[in-house]
């Protein structure tokens, strides 16, 4: 925890460097300050004045709280004017090409033919910025992938929308809902994947009492105890 957190303040400290010739007033340098903290995920709900019982109600509702309000924040800015707008706008475009040029490359050096390499880059692929490494799905991509994806999905196939959870399992193909259910947390989670028998992906959840056990416990569990 202390080596990642070391990481992302480098990295403030990196991108205020960068952007300090911006800061010519009072409120700029408010501006470049939260645009670095949405930038990274790592906005403080306590400044922003959520109390404590509500901030311990998000963590049970919400996986990673304060990370989804950041982009979400960060995603709002591409709509706003002045510099948080203009630095919200310019960063999407600058990592969306940093990250399809470097998909692009990673595929053809792994021997990928040219359509191949370009469905990592079309968002309506289940492929999209993700490869298949040591019999792996590992993905470039971060919570502007699963932004990005949503909005493809929900294009492509409109009708989607319309599939609700009181049925069969197709209502998992409306992408709100997916999207939903692998942000939610533990308090939400939980029971939804009991009642209804498979997680977010369609894997199981109650198939004997070992997985329902594996189930309810890897909600309170450190990955890396998992």
């Amino acid at each position: 925890a202390r080596g990642f957190e070391g990481i992302m303040d480098v990295a403030a400290v990196e991108m205020a460097k960068s952007l300090d010739h911006l800061g010519t007033t009072a409120a700029r340098r408010e501006d470049l300050a939260q645009f670095i903290n949405k930038f990274r995920g790592v906005t403080s709900s306590a400044r922003l004045g959520v109390g404590a019982k509500t901030r311990q109600a998000e963590s049970l509702a919400s996986l990673a709280p304060n990370y989804n309000r950041a982009i979400a924040a960060l995603l709002a800015d591409l709509f706003h004017g002045g510099l948080s707008g203009a630095l919200a706008r310019r960063s999407l475009i600058q990592s969306t090409t940093a990250i399809a040029l470097a998909g692009f490359g990673f595929s053809l050096a792994r021997g990928e033919s040219f359509e191949e390499a370009l469905e990592h880059l079309d968002p309506r692929s289940p492929k999209f910025v993700i490869w298949k490494i040591a019999n792996q799905n590992i993905g470039l991509g971060s919570k502007m992938r699963s932004v990005i994806k949503l909005i493809a999905e929900s294009a492509e196939n409109p009708e989607t929308l319309l599939y609700h959870p009181w049925g069969d399992y197709k209502y998992m193909r409306n992408p709100i809902i997916r999207f939903g259910r692998a942000l939610s947390g533990p308090a939400i989670s939980l029971p939804w994947d009991l009642l209804t028998g498979k997680d977010h992906i369609g894997d199981p959840t109650r198939d004997g009492m070992l997985q329902m056990t594996e189930t309810v416990a890897k909600r309170f569990m450190y990955i890396w105890a998992q």
